[in-house]
């Protein structure tokens, strides 16, 4: 195998063995129109009512957040040496039970508060994301598919530039349907909101999704869409995904705060998402990627 060819391999095998590992059962089915802002959970490793979380030390409450309080993923992986890959995602999801079999939309505002890449392999990179999954609280485990949203915090040498949303659909057994990239980029800049939104519609055998992001701070928006005639979303999680990757003895670590989620049976913007918002002004740290 070529030198992407191998990353991508260590990738997906990365992946696949952090989604097989079993989550903690500390959420319970919600229902839709939902809302969710944080605000009422005390800050530190704070259990929120409804997410199930992989990693649960990955996830806190922390304030100030964007609106006061957010919900926070802290990634850090770091590879000892070159051809020694490393990995680690970070889910958190509810479980809707009605949802999938309707047109949704899922919606969130997060806040990169810094990220770090250093080391002179190309394909070190990091993402932030939505998900809607099966309904087994482990995709990879099963023949359902999982359909992700990913921002890319920097290129991952394999065709995903910084700055692009990145649409897929995973399925363990059968493949993907559909590997879709934005034709545009958002620059990443710390400190900025943006906000985040997965729209799925369902029509007889086939599911549309878009995928939408906006820089609210600085203006500007990308999006993405792609349609899979094959499959159907059969499960019934919905929710953020996270992934950090390095390899050849560099670093990558990644803290995304996120406020404001909200899922809706139809393609419509809550109006909860939108009254009272102020975003929170940290400053501007600049990425920086250290070439050894």
């Amino acid at each position: 195998m070529n030198r992407s060819q191998d990353r991508s391999f260590a990738l997906r095998t990365a992946v696949c063995l952090m989604f097989c590992i079993a989550l903690p059962s500390v959420s319970q089915a919600a229902t839709v129109p939902y809302s969710e802002s944080f605000e009422g959970y005390a800050v530190g490793d704070t259990a929120v009512a409804n997410f199930t979380e992989m990693s649960t030390s990955a996830w806190t409450i922390v304030s100030p957040g964007i609106s006061g309080k957010s919900y926070e993923n802290a990634l850090s992986v770091f590879s000892p040496g070159i051809g020694v890959a490393a990995g680690q995602a970070a889910s958190s999801a509810i479980e809707f039970p009605s949802l999938a079999s309707s047109t949704f939309t899922l919606h969130t505002r997060f806040r990169l508060d810094s990220l770090t890449l250093t080391g002179s392999y190309p394909g070190n990179t990091a993402t932030v994301g939505l998900i809607a999954r099966s309904a087994d609280a482990t995709p990879a485990s099963t023949s359902a598919d999982r359909y992700q949203l990913s921002y890319f915090l920097d290129d991952d040498d394999a065709g995903h530039a910084t700055g692009r949303l990145w649409l897929r659909e995973d399925n363990l057994f059968f493949g993907s349907s559909f590997d879709a990239v934005s034709s545009s980029s958002l620059p990443v800049t710390i400190g900025d909101t943006y906000m985040l939104s997965l729209t799925g519609t369902q029509s007889g055998g086939s599911i549309t999704l878009v995928g939408t992001l906006t820089n609210e701070t600085a203006s500007g928006s990308i999006s993405v869409s792609a349609t899979d005639s094959a499959n159907l979303l059969a499960g019934s999680y919905f929710g953020y995904l996270d992934h950090a990757y390095v390899n050849a003895g560099g670093t990558t670590a990644v803290h995304v705060a996120f406020d404001d989620f909200a899922a809706v049976p139809e393609p419509s913007i809550p109006m909860l998402l939108v009254a009272g918002f102020a975003a929170a002004s940290i400053g501007v740290w600049r990425k920086s990627k250290i070439v050894h």
